[in-house]
């Protein structure tokens, strides 16, 4: 006594690089559903792109959740030519579910993505106890939640953040560099060591000290910062990247860089 559905066909998905039929030889696209969710791909984020493969809704719109898609899905509005599935716009569309995810939420994904272990990744990340890896998590999460596509990036932060006293920064960015007098830089770094040591908790506000004490601002002060808490010459806000790390880690990674410089 059951009524037959009425199917209904999607168009063939290309892959955009060779403009062929998407396959399973393809090695430049992610064949099963459990390795986007172990990359950290959000099942929000997949659900919504997959949809639109193939069909577009009224207007320019492209974020929906999955009742706003059952609502105006359309199939009328289903394209006859192929679907290029397009891993930029995957990856965009992933990011703008992050971004608009809570620091808690994606705190909460990012450690079951851990305890799954399913990526080598993640798998190091086990070695760290449970409750300073949350908060490891969840700090680094609050700086790059507005620059990662994926949460497998969360994790890859984590790892580098947990072992930053292991790296070697190369200091020669700044001794090679004639924008930057040795002894300018090196007042920086003196300044924001002595401000640590004497208990300074509100970084944003010591690095502005140390910029006022000694007339020296903008790329000047912040470049050589950089350098010192991340081993590159841009980093997010550096002052949320010291707050990741304890306070001893912050004065060992200024001190590392001093001694560089007067050797």
């Amino acid at each position: 006594g059951w009524d037959h559905p009425t199917f209904c066909h999607i168009p063939l998905i290309f892959n955009p690089k060779t403009r062929k039929k998407l396959s399973k030889r393809d090695k430049d696209t992610l064949q099963f559903i459990s390795e986007y969710k172990k990359h950290g791909y959000l099942h929000e984020a997949i659900f919504n792109f997959i949809a639109f493969l193939g069909w577009s809704p009224v207007g320019e719109r492209e974020i929906y959740s999955k009742d706003e898609l059952i609502k105006v899905y359309d199939p009328n509005r289903m394209s006859k030519a192929p679907a290029y599935f397009d891993q930029k716009k995957l990856d965009w569309m992933n990011a703008q579910y992050i971004k608009n995810m809570s620091v808690d939420e994606l705190t909460d994904r990012t450690m079951e993505l851990v305890k799954e272990g399913e990526t080598e990744e993640a798998k190091r990340l086990q070695s760290i106890p449970e409750d300073q890896l949350k908060n490891l998590i969840m700090k680094t999460i609050h700086v790059h939640q507005r620059d990662v596509n994926k949460l497998l990036e969360v994790i890859e932060y984590v790892w580098s953040y947990y072992n930053v006293l292991d790296e070697n920064f190369n200091y020669d960015l700044i001794k090679d560099n004639e924008d930057f007098a040795n002894d300018d830089v090196l007042a920086v770094l003196t300044g924001l060591k002595e401000k640590l040591e004497n208990g300074a908790d509100d970084y944003s506000q010591a690095i502005k000290e140390v910029g006022k004490a000694t007339g020296i601002k903008g790329r000047g002060l912040y470049f050589p910062l950089n350098l010192a808490f991340t081993g590159s010459t841009s980093a997010p806000q550096i002052y949320e990247i010291m707050d990741i790390y304890s306070r001893d880690t912050d004065i060992e990674l200024l001190d590392r860089m001093i001694k560089s410089l007067q050797a």
